[in-house]
């Protein structure tokens, strides 16, 4: 239902990646329209890199799409990434608008944060989520799905409490220090990232987080701005009916490596596909500021006003350098880029 919910108009674009996620609405936008004769066009449409970058999607998507017999455009990437908002060069924009295919289209986007196994996937970790119920568990795991968790693995988790809330990038260490002070900014990080749901789920401690935390549907809805107006982009997995049904499963095995995808969807995807390891898409930035002619990246020149927010002199170099986080150190050049545009 939440699939088919989302299926008002009689073309659907589905954005399909060659992973489990989108393969698996993909698989049931086909089931449904072939049930119930419907006079819906589904276009599947998969991004693909094939120089600049590692990427398999091509390959997986392709099976994905002959099996279901959908319609299938290949969209290549290399020449026209962006680098955090930074043009690679002045006709980086894609020739594929995808709204003229569809007013809507269904994603996968939420899936990960869902579908996520608590750290705590140790024996100790399944008692500490759920007490004494927690040893028929871990005997099920063991005699009928054949997995033996660790026991010593946990023991550090399980002493400090939660650790689900780290921060995914560090502190950046380039903002001008009054425009930091006067805003709170350091204080505001940190409370970002402490933040936590109260009570904390007690199995789905993770996904839960995120389910309630308050900013996740911007990240999740977030529209870039078109020649053509873009599709709507909606997501099954972010139905209020399935996040209830995932937070009701135990952890294992249900979601250990999607375990509940994979076997549900036997039969309709192919066997490739569902027997594919996690393939996150890597250090796409990386790969981009390896390019031939990205200098520039590091030569910029601030605009006075920008100067309010940032110390041009602790933006560390980019290109041709280990310096970890680069998207993060992007920032300063997008944000000058975009002062440069609205001063004229």
């Amino acid at each position: 239902m939440a699939t088919r919910d989302r299926m008002r108009t009689d073309r659907i674009i589905i954005f399909m990646s060659g992973g489990m996620d989108s393969t698996t609405i993909a698989a049931l936008a086909t089931e449904i329209v072939r049930q119930e004769s419907l006079n819906i066009t589904l276009t599947a449409i998969t991004n693909v890199f094939d120089r600049v970058h590692p990427d398999s999607e091509r390959y997986y998507a392709s099976l994905v799409a002959e099996k279901l017999g959908l319609h299938h455009i290949i969209n290549p990437c290399d020449d026209h990434q962006r680098l955090a908002g930074v043009p690679l060069s002045p006709t980086d924009r894609s020739p594929l608008e995808p709204g003229s295919y569809g007013r809507v289209a269904l994603t996968g986007c939420c899936a990960d944060n869902l579908l996520k196994l608590p750290k705590l996937t140790t024996m100790v970790g399944i008692l500490r989520q759920q007490g004494i119920k927690g040893i028929g568990e871990l005997i099920n795991l063991r005699y009928h799905y054949k997995l033996k968790l660790p026991l010593g693995s946990g023991l550090v988790a399980f002493t400090k409490g939660n650790t689900y809330n780290q921060p995914a990038v560090p502190y950046p260490e380039w903002l001008n220090p009054d425009f930091e002070q006067r805003l709170g900014l350091k204080e505001r990080y940190w409370e970002y990232y402490n933040w936590e749901p109260d009570p904390v789920h007690s199995r789905h401690p993770a996904a839960h987080k995120w389910m309630v935390f308050p900013d996740w549907t911007a990240n999740a809805e977030y529209n870039p701005n078109g020649k053509i107006a873009q599709p709507e982009r909606v997501d099954p997995y972010a139905d209020l009916r399935f996040i209830n049904f995932i937070l009701s499963l135990p952890p294992l095995p249900w979601l250990y490596k999607k375990y509940i995808q994979r076997r549900a969807l036997v039969g309709y995807l192919p066997t490739e596909v569902l027997q594919r390891k996690k393939t996150p898409l890597g250090k796409l930035t990386d790969s981009l500021l390896a390019l031939p002619g990205v200098n520039w990246v590091d030569q910029w020149e601030p605009v006075p006003i920008v100067n309010d927010y940032i110390l041009r002199n602790r933006v560390p170099k980019l290109v041709g350098t280990d310096c970890l986080y680069k998207g993060l150190n992007l920032r300063p050049l997008a944000l000058n880029n975009l002062l440069k545009e609205s001063l004229g």
